[in-house]
């Protein structure tokens, strides 16, 4: 069963990955440390898609 409260961690999560990302992009640090966030990123953000309600949006 879709879990609305689930989603959103994952969505939580997604974001926290992005930021590193983020910051990691900006300090002009290791391209594939950047490259795995933000794969990590994404792939929660489609995790999310799974946990939410059907037609509904997760927040």
């Amino acid at each position: 069963m879709p879990n609305r409260a689930l989603a959103k961690e994952w969505l939580v999560k997604s974001y926290h990955d992005l930021s590193s990302a983020e910051v990691l992009y900006n300090a002009g640090h290791f391209t594939d440390s950047i490259g795995f966030d933000l794969q990590q990123s994404i792939e929660k953000s489609l995790k999310s898609l799974f946990d939410k309600p059907a037609g509904r949006r997760a927040f």
